[in-house]
């Protein structure tokens, strides 16, 4: 468990790193990059002026994991211009997975309806100028959205 003045040590040495002030943060899972492959990486996705960064962290092991056989711990980060966001929505996670695997395109998905809500977990669907998207399961999805939304 991390003690409140390391989650703040943490964040400190990101806005030191990027010379730039944390606007937004929630917890996320990566699921994937449209046309690409299924990640599943859980990490942190957040937002320093206009570079939004969606980055994993090796977590501490827990009681049952003491015993298992632990895997090497692979650092995975990317990086994305605000500015590059040309749109962001909820779309359903069957949508969201059809477009992983290149199905259907980034630009043929369609928000989730009210009524999907219930049937279907949302996934958050950022979809970039340069005809990719980028799918996240986020802890905090209409945060993230407003504020992309008020600020590209």
């Amino acid at each position: 468990m991390r003690t409140e003045d390391e989650v703040s040590e943490f964040w400190s040495n990101i806005e030191k790193e990027y010379n730039a002030k944390i606007r937004f943060k929630t917890y996320a899972i990566l699921l994937g990059k449209s046309s690409d492959a299924l990640v599943n990486i859980s990490g942190l996705l957040y937002i320093l002026n206009q570079k939004g960064v969606f980055e994993n962290f090796e977590k501490s092991p827990g009681l049952f994991q003491l015993f298992a056989r632990r895997q090497k711990f692979e650092k995975f980060k990317i990086e994305f211009s605000v500015e590059d966001v040309l749109d962001v929505k909820e779309v359903s996670n069957r949508t969201a997975h059809r477009c992983i695997f290149g199905s259907i395109k980034e630009s043929e998905t369609g928000p989730i309806k009210p009524y999907q809500t219930f049937l279907s977990k949302s996934i958050c669907q950022v979809r970039m100028r340069s005809d990719y998207s980028l799918f996240f399961d986020l802890l905090d999805a209409r945060s993230f959205i407003s504020y992309l939304n008020s600020h590209r």
